[in-house]
């Protein structure tokens, strides 16, 4: 663990010390070797370095600015596929085609060329560390490790926001990215805790996809206990309103698709929980004193809806953009505060309209399912996740997560991910597909030492 630690160190240093990116390259080489053959450790060190590692650490000369996270991701999936740990299904192709159906939108609709080539860096990238590394760990150590960093996250942000200690603000590199990202937002006389994030609203909505998994975990109660109140303390802490509300809506969800809580138990639950969220979120905007900022804010939501809707195209950028420089400006809105919206009119109303169906899907998938919350932790988290999309565009970590999420959501509906005890049972009890072909393979081959 602490080579993995010390090979992201280096590629960091390299990056900010090297523009050259040489430095940088012989450390990813030599992190590629470490984690070769190793699945869980490359779970762990991506996800170190998607939550760990400032936003705005990354290559920028290449391709627009790709983060660290997205190279050590496609890093570790092209070793996935070389290894033979994974190979594309049907929905990966469809994934595929979604992202590359956005070209379209690039060539023939003048949409951004540099905003579609993010969707390949962090959507795909995301997506496919899930399919293709998360799907090579049995799927217990992967909603654990998933909800462990995560609640490393929490805790950190917490202590962030009591001790107004901002580590990675001074994490200079000479890219917009980091101009865009680094400054600390406040909010009333507060200073918001960002940690590597970039941004109040895409750590508070990160978070709040992560607390499914935390009570899904199978461990003991006081560990369980203590990763969600890290997690939800986190959350609170980052004063996003976009944060909180997925956090109720999510937890609220998980107790509606829960097999374990059932009967009158579960109504009281939500009840009591309805209540407790509208006394917490009162409480917050008390203690902020800024209302009028709660005002202006959802006014200037209705309003770009109620402008913007109507002016996107099927395919291609909107009529309503406007290039002022290298930005583009809908009907003069500097920020564009709903993943759908932006998408639309970015790329024409087809994208944000299958991206609905898909959460339409995984709706359908938990309702009429027979497995709970407790075994579906990806669907209620993009369920929940839902007012964020439609108040935040995709921002920093939020959107390699989110598709993150969406892989692992694949995952166990292909019901792909080896059993804990892989290396010691029978073929019967392993999931079919290629993947686990190769996991009995080298459980037979390396008795057992399958992941390190």
């Amino acid at each position: 663990m602490l080579l993995v630690a010390g090979g992201c160190t280096l590629i960091g240093v390299g990056a900010v010390a090297a523009p050259t990116a040489t430095f940088g390259v012989t450390a990813l080489v030599l992190l590629t070797a470490l984690l070769w053959m190793r699945p869980r450790l490359s779970l762990i060190a991506w996800l170190l370095s998607v939550t760990m590692v400032p936003y705005w650490v990354g290559v920028s000369q290449i391709v627009g600015f790709v983060p660290l996270a997205a190279v050590l991701g496609a890093t570790a999936v092209l070793s996935a596929y070389l290894q033979g740990w994974w190979t594309p299904r049907t929905i990966d192709y469809a994934v595929a085609t979604f992202i590359a159906g956005g070209y379209l939108a690039v060539a023939f609709g003048g949409a951004s060329r540099a905003v579609w080539l993010a969707w390949i860096t962090h959507w795909l990238v995301g997506y496919l560390v899930a399919r293709a590394v998360g799907g090579s760990c049995d799927r217990d150590f992967l909603v654990k490790s998933f909800a462990a960093v995560m609640s490393l996250v929490g805790l950190f942000s917490s202590i962030e926001f009591l001790l107004s200690w901002h580590p990675f603000v001074s994490w200079y590199m000479p890219n917009r990215s980091f101009a865009l990202w680094h400054p600390i937002q406040p909010r009333g006389e507060f200073e918001r805790s960002e940690w590597a994030f970039g941004h109040s609203i895409s750590l508070g909505v990160c978070l709040a996809m992560a607390l499914p998994f935390a009570l899904s975990m199978k461990t003991s109660a006081w560990v369980k206990t203590t990763a969600t109140l890290a997690i939800a303390a986190g959350c609170l802490l980052s004063l996003s309103r976009a944060g909180l509300l997925s956090l109720f809506v999510t937890l609220a969800l998980y107790v509606v698709f829960s097999r374990r809580i059932v009967g009158w138990t579960k109504v009281l639950c939500l009840v009591f929980m309805a209540a407790f969220s509208v006394s917490i979120y009162d409480f917050v905007q008390a203690w902020i004193a800024d209302e009028a900022d709660a005002t202006a804010s959802t006014q200037y939501r209705v309003q770009m809806y109620r402008e913007l809707i109507g002016s996107m195209s099927i395919v291609g950028q909107s009529d309503a953009a406007i290039s002022v420089g290298d930005q583009i400006y809908f009907a003069g809105y500097r920020s564009i505060d709903s993943a759908f919206l932006f998408i639309g009119l970015a790329y024409g109303w087809l994208f944000p309209v299958v991206l609905l169906a898909g959460i339409a899907a995984v709706a359908c998938y938990m309702i009429f399912g027979s497995a709970g919350s407790e075994k579906r932790p990806a669907a209620i988290a993009i369920l929940g996740t839902v007012p964020a999309l439609s108040t935040v565009t995709f921002i920093t970590q939020y959107q390699i997560l989110f598709w993150f999420i969406v892989g692992i959501l694949v995952n166990q509906i292909l019901g792909v991910g080896r059993s804990p005890n892989s290396a010691s049972i029978g073929r019967s009890r392993l999931p079919s597909g290629p993947e686990n072909e190769y996991a009995i393979g080298m459980a037979e081959s390396t008795n057992g030492r399958t992941d390190e």
